[in-house]
């Protein structure tokens, strides 16, 4: 039993800083402007993808 809860305490302590990690790299794009700049390009390319369907059409 002991072995176990070794294993589920870095099992926890993985999870966690796994979590920590996520929640600094949302913070840190959320505040740089490059995320619209992304967002705009992934829109260009939806309209250009729907042109294209259009055409075919």
């Amino acid at each position: 039993m002991d072995e176990f809860d070794v294993i589920l305490s870095r099992i926890i302590l993985v999870i966690s800083i796994v979590i920590l990690f996520s929640i600094l790299i949302l913070l840190v794009f959320g505040r740089k402007p490059s995320k619209p700049q992304i967002v705009n390009i992934d829109t260009d390319k939806m309209k250009m993808v729907s042109k294209e369907e259009t055409e075919e059409h």
